[in-house]
């Protein structure tokens, strides 16, 4: 299976652009600076990757993929795939995990020791989705998502999920008939501590 994903190469930050992340080179021990482009370019790329089902492709990932956690070694993702030459100029596998804890991701999930990833399962997904739409930072700024809630400030979620392209989306990536489809929005606000 190929994948159709442009990596670019790494653009290393010039007095001018501002340092996102800095850290020590795994191999050279050198100090090396990551400009906001590049960690937002990693990020991505990892999400492509994951959501492409690129490791459906590679049947050593696969096998690893297919572990119950569900997790892929980063050093196997750099290995098998074209993130590695966009990665190593800043150093292995350490780099990808600074990168997610740096810019965070709604769709990839990093292991508590920072050495795998996952694509986060669905019902997280749409939580996470949910969360920054009610979160401060969003909500004062939706006048849509203010017109939909009532008076006693809830908003019906069939509303709210269609309101929003990515909601959507995420709903009918579930695929199935619609009560499995509604079971999994109640689900995602349920296991939130942020939602009521």
């Amino acid at each position: 299976m190929q994948v159709d994903v442009n990596f670019a190469p790494p653009s290393f930050p010039s007095s001018t652009q501002p340092i996102a992340l800095s850290r020590v080179h795994s191999v050279t021990r050198a100090s090396v600076a990551m400009g906001e482009a590049d960690v937002a370019r990693v990020v991505q790329q990892v999400e492509e990757l994951l959501v492409s089902g690129f490791e459906r492709g590679v049947p050593a990932l696969q096998r690893e993929a297919h572990q119950a956690d569900g997790f892929l070694p980063i050093a196997s993702l750099l290995h098998y795939s074209p993130l590695g030459p966009a990665v190593w100029p800043f150093g292995g596998v350490g780099v990808v995990a600074d990168c997610l804890r740096a810019r965070g991701s709604m769709v990839v999930e990093l292991s508590g020791d920072g050495s795998a990833v996952r694509k986060m399962p669905l019902r997280v997904q749409l939580r996470n989705q949910l969360e920054f739409l009610f979160s401060d930072n969003n909500y004062h700024r939706d006048l849509h998502l203010q017109l939909l809630q009532d008076e006693e400030g809830y908003a019906p979620l069939d509303q709210v999920v269609r309101s929003y392209a990515q909601l959507s989306q995420l709903v009918d990536a579930a695929r199935g008939p619609a009560a499995r489809r509604a079971a999994l929005v109640r689900e995602a606000v349920s296991s939130s501590a942020e939602l009521v």
